[in-house]
């Protein structure tokens, strides 16, 4: 192959993915090296399409946005850096991670009472429309696009391919950033280091404004993030109903039921969805997640199915995890080594949403790859070669930093579920954090208990923080 080297020649990069990470990564080459880029973002959704929510975005990915131009005052939702989980039907909370005003007030940090992880929830849309809105002309986002392969020809040119087969283009190098079902990580590794099935679904729903129909009581125990705890409906397991609030300018919440389920197809049969993926707010569908929450919390106390009935949109996520990377690198596609392409995000080392970090280390990639993308143009010999060595060290790099979460949250479908099988009355936040049952003798088990009884006896002193939603 030619791998001539250039020194000045604009590199041509394609993303695949329009999400968060895909457009930090084309904003920050467009803005601080626009004479050196020429980025095309190919997403597979329409431009107005659903953007879903958000999450508590970390200190460093709030730093790849700020670097991008996004202040985060544009897509934080305020006073949302705290999270209660209650007992469904009792007042008191089992559990309160957030840092007291009164504590803060005396210049306690977050990071002295290990809260460094709370941050304020955001609304994804205002991430991305942000971002959209700014990128410069070097960079271009083609919609309703979805990229079915990448080849590299004799060159070194990567040329991406559409749905029918035909070309997209042909570019110096190539990034995946579509996310945990991408089609292109083939490029890269054999479908033996594919995302496996955790053997979870979350139901998520939209709720636009929970003050019109829920309660006053459970308004008022609404926070950034909120718990509940029921019994299950033959009383063998527990269920868990979570409320995240994601509305910058409104009180929007995202309503999730989680569903232990071997075959996932089974509940978007039985809610009749048009398929696994994608929102719908046809209000027939609507009425069906209704239906089926009303039987699945037949045993909660009154008030909590209520909830749902202001949903205004729904649909099923299918919780994967990619392998570690280990694992991973046995299974890489021959000859891929060589390839200037690199996978980033959930498409390299997706987490589940109970991580709290896959956006985050998403954003920390664009971060760390635009950097390295501009540094190896300021070289001046860059070659489709040079660039592919270091994607494979980027591609290390950003699949280690996400091993030690990996290892806390990587269950799978042979994992006994902690919460369908531990009834309410055994139920403890610890078991549901590590799930298996509490004991005294689990060294780990009691320094997280310590932890969270502590922060929770703190927030005693100003009830919680309840009352504020």
């Amino acid at each position: 192959k030619n791998m001539s080297k250039s020194s000045t020649k604009t590199i041509t990069v394609a993303i695949a993915g329009g999400g968060p990470s895909g457009l930090t990564l084309g904003r920050h080459l467009g803005r601080e090296a626009p004479e050196c880029f020429e980025v095309t973002i190919f997403e597979r959704g329409a431009k107005d399409r659903d953007q879903g929510a958000g999450w508590d975005v970390s200190a460093e990915a709030q730093a790849s946005l700020q670097r991008a131009g996004v202040n985060p005052q544009v897509y934080q939702c305020p006073g949302s850096d705290n999270m209660r989980f209650y007992k469904a039907g009792e007042s008191d909370p089992l559990t309160v991670l957030r840092l007291p005003p009164y504590l803060e007030r005396l210049g306690v940090k977050k990071a002295y009472l290990g809260l460094d992880e709370c941050n304020l929830e955001t609304e994804r849309s205002k991430i991305i429309n942000a971002l959209v809105e700014s990128l410069p002309p070097s960079t271009t986002v083609v919609n309703d696009t979805v990229i079915s392969e990448a080849t590299q020809d004799s060159e070194g040119k990567m040329e991406l391919l559409g749905r029918d087969g035909s070309s997209l283009g042909k570019f110096d190098v190539v990034v995946d950033a579509s996310g945990v079902s991408s089609r292109l990580r083939r490029t890269r590794f054999t479908e033996d280091a594919d995302s496996y099935y955790t053997g979870k679904c979350l139901l998520r729903s939209t709720l636009d404004n929970p003050r019109k129909t829920c309660s006053a009581e459970l308004s008022s125990k609404l926070s950034g993030t909120t718990g509940f705890y029921g019994p299950s409906s033959d009383g063998l397991g527990t269920e868990e109903v979570m409320l995240q609030r994601f509305g910058v300018h409104s009180p929007k919440y995202t309503l999730s039921l989680t569903i232990s389920i071997q075959d996932p197809q089974r509940l978007v049969d039985q809610l009749k969805f048009e398929g696994i993926h994608g929102s719908t707010n046809d209000p027939e569908a609507l009425q069906r997640v209704k239906d089926y929450v009303d039987k699945r919390l037949a045993a909660f106390p009154s008030g909590y199915r209520e909830m749902f009935d202001g949903i205004s949109s729904a649909h099923v996520t299918r919780v994967k995890m990619h392998p570690s990377y280990e694992e991973a690198m046995k299974s890489t596609t021959p000859g891929s080594d060589e390839l200037p392409f690199l996978s980033i995000g959930d498409a390299l080392h997706a987490l589940p949403p109970w991580s709290g970090m896959s956006g985050n280390y998403s954003l920390q990639d664009a971060n760390d790859l635009a950097t390295a993308l501009i540094e190896e143009h300021q070289k001046g010999d860059w070659s489709s070669e040079s660039i592919a060595i270091k994607f494979r060290e980027l591609e290390k790099d950003f699949s280690l930093r996400t091993e030690d979460r990996r290892k806390e949250v990587a269950w799978t479908m042979d994992d006994k579920d902690y919460m369908s099988s531990t009834p309410i009355k055994d139920f403890a936040m610890v078991g549901r954090i590590t799930n298996k049952p509490w004991s005294w003798k689990d060294p780990l088990q009691l320094l997280i208990a310590g932890f969270m009884r502590c922060v929770t006896f703190l927030n005693r002193f100003d009830n919680y923080g309840v009352g504020v939603l």
